[in-house]
């Protein structure tokens, strides 16, 4: 097992600061620069491999996310939130990556325990019910939504129809025939 970089020995805060300075654009000499400047000292070569490390793993997360959009429009899965598409989608990536090995010329061939299948598999399958309960939440927010424009537009009919004189009998069908009120 490796041993942990002197990046990650850090306290978060100051691999937070890290992240952000490399996100405003800053070179690798300039975020050194600024740590100085909050008496942080680490080797250049240190920082280098860490911000290349996280360009790599940002890049891995782009790449299954675009796959998982374009899973979804090919399936055309509407209902599942695109958060919950991408988690299933990053987990069965990282699932083939196991079971085909590592696209990494310089790695071994990776072989996974039973043990460490079942538990991804488990994974896999919570992160499923989170998606239908994910789903789920999103279907009974929009019923919400629809119930209360119903009303809203029950209310201006009857705005209206006070307004223009029309019948109660009128507005009766209206909103039963037009919005489902009863």
């Amino acid at each position: 097992m490796a041993r942990p970089s002197s990046i990650s020995k850090l306290p978060k805060k100051i691999r937070e600061k890290i992240s952000i300075l490399r996100d405003q654009g800053l070179t690798i000499d300039a975020i050194i620069k600024h740590l100085d400047g909050l008496d942080v000292e680490i080797s250049r070569s240190s920082l280098g491999r860490h911000l290349k490390k996280q360009a790599e793993v940002a890049e891995k997360i782009r790449n299954s996310r675009a796959l998982a959009e374009a899973v979804g429009r090919q399936f055309g899965d509407k209902e599942t939130s695109k958060v919950a598409r991408t988690n299933i989608e990053l987990l069965h990536s990282m699932l083939m990556q196991i079971f085909i090995g590592s696209d990494d010329d310089n790695t071994e061939d990776v072989r996974i325990a039973p043990k460490d299948a079942m538990m991804l598999a488990t994974a896999l399958q919570k992160l499923s019910q989170a998606s239908k309960l994910d789903v789920d939440r999103e279907l009974k927010i929009r019923e919400e939504e629809r119930k209360k424009v119903k009303i809203e537009v029950a209310k201006a009919v009857d705005a209206t129809a006070k307004k223009q004189g029309i019948s109660k009998e009128t507005v009766e069908a209206i909103k039963s025939d037009i919005l489902g009120i009863r």
